[in-house]
């Protein structure tokens, strides 16, 4: 056990003591505030449309003051539009050109039989996003619906009640009672918990690898191994950096706590008040949070290990290490269907796979309660996977650190995973 802690002491040291720990420490905050802002604040952009109408002149008229109304949020898009009648044809060649040009960024074609066909055309140089084709949608569905209406015989006054919008206030039931929420602040949350989480496990894992190449090509492996055995080496190795880790998370909530309260000090409107107010997260939700941050890395590092000890080059390392990676990505790029249905399927099993669940379950558990019984199968199947994933790591690292000279294949991989000890 002394070995252990020497190399322990030794890992922690050699990662607190540099520059890079200190900035990552300052910078990382920084960048994180940064993200959970663009969710919480990017608003849309403004666009210049044409609306070329070959209807009747109500639905023209209706779909521009229904897109040119000022927009229900701050993330919605807002639109000039100029409404020009006349057959498309006659005008196309015109419009294409004002778009080439830039004069414009693109053009609504409402065709003459919308109504029958319930279709309308658009044209620009970028390819349309989500939220513009959800506003395009919702004017044309809203123009016709109107000019159906009206075809009916209904008076202009009882349409716009007819046709009023309804505005949604979301709330979250909790134990204590029900508690106001916005949908971007969760949102922004559950990415961050994402982003955090990837942060430690593969900034930290990657570390690892480099360490044990590093020590293997130089030939300090041979030495330290004279004196301690492979498994004591990295044992010491994953709770230097895990110590590492867990000072660096430290510092962060503790900047987080001081720099929140500053802001309510200094916060005369109380904005940031009833935004922190709607923060309601128990503290055991935070150190359910870190446990599997942890574990995450741990199960990770011990995978980072066995690859540095495996390979010989730095070249060799980056493409087994992207392979390493990958699994860790796979709840970033699903990260808007696990924040729309975090108790689905899809978010359900990621966050019990052990390679996923270190990322996957920590946005579940913002985004919405997870049951008990899921929380501790999902931690028991991550220690599980540790303790296989380390016991394999384990003989890798005991014969590949000391195996300089050309790459391990996977055959041998498995036959020293095999070898008994």
């Amino acid at each position: 056990m002394s070995e252990t802690f020497i190399i322990f002491v030794r890992e922690f040291n050699a990662r607190v003591r540099t520059r890079a720990f200190l900035i990552g420490t300052l910078l990382a905050p920084v960048l994180m505030v940064a993200l959970f802002a663009v969710q919480l604040i990017g608003g849309g952009s403004q666009r210049t449309l044409v609306v070329v109408n070959e209807a009747t002149t109500q639905i023209g008229t209706s779909f521009v003051e229904i897109l040119t109304a000022p927009p229900r949020s701050e993330r919605s898009n807002s639109y000039r539009a100029e409404l020009r009648e006349g057959p498309w044809s006659e005008q196309r060649a015109a419009l294409d050109a004002e778009v080439l040009a830039e004069r414009i960024d693109g053009y609504v074609v409402i065709p003459h039989d919308v109504l029958a066909t319930t279709e309308i055309t658009y044209r620009a140089r970028t390819t349309a996003g989500p939220a513009l084709l959800r506003e395009l949608e919702s004017a044309g569905r809203r123009a016709t619906q109107q000019a159906r209406i009206a075809a009916a015989g209904i008076p202009e006054a009882q349409l716009k009640e007819l046709t009023r919008g309804v505005t949604i206030r979301t709330a979250r039931l909790t134990a204590s009672g029900e508690r106001a929420e916005s949908p971007g602040l969760v949102a922004g949350l559950t990415f961050l918990s994402a982003f955090f989480a990837y942060t430690i496990v593969v900034g930290y894992g990657v570390s690892i690898l480099r360490s044990v190449l590093e020590e293997k090509t130089s030939r300090i492996a041979e030495v330290l191994l004279s004196s301690v055995t492979a498994g004591r080496l990295l044992a010491g190795k994953l709770l230097g950096a895990a110590g590492a880790a867990v000072l660096q998370m430290t510092m962060w909530a503790a900047m987080v706590a001081v720099v929140s309260g500053v802001l309510l000090a200094v916060d005369s409107s109380g904005t940031m008040g009833r935004t922190l107010g709607q923060i309601d997260f128990p503290a055991t939700l935070w150190l359910a949070l870190l446990v599997f941050v942890i574990l995450g890395f741990l199960l990770y590092g011990a995978v980072f290990a066995a690859i540095g000890a495996a390979v010989t080059t730095e070249q060799e390392a980056q493409s087994l290490q992207t392979i390493g990676i990958l699994p860790t990505l796979l709840p970033l790029i699903l990260s808007v269907r696990i924040i729309e249905a975090p108790a689905g399927t899809l978010a359900t099993t990621l966050s019990l796979v052990p390679f996923t669940s270190p990322i996957a379950m920590p946005m579940r558990m913002v985004a919405a309660p997870v049951p008990l019984w899921q929380t501790a199968l999902s931690l028991l199947l991550l220690l599980a996977g540790f303790v296989v994933i380390t016991w394999a790591a384990c003989k890798i690292f005991r014969i590949g650190v000391l195996s300089v000279g050309r790459k391990a294949t996977f055959a041998e991989l498995w036959q020293w995973v095999r070898r008994p000890v």
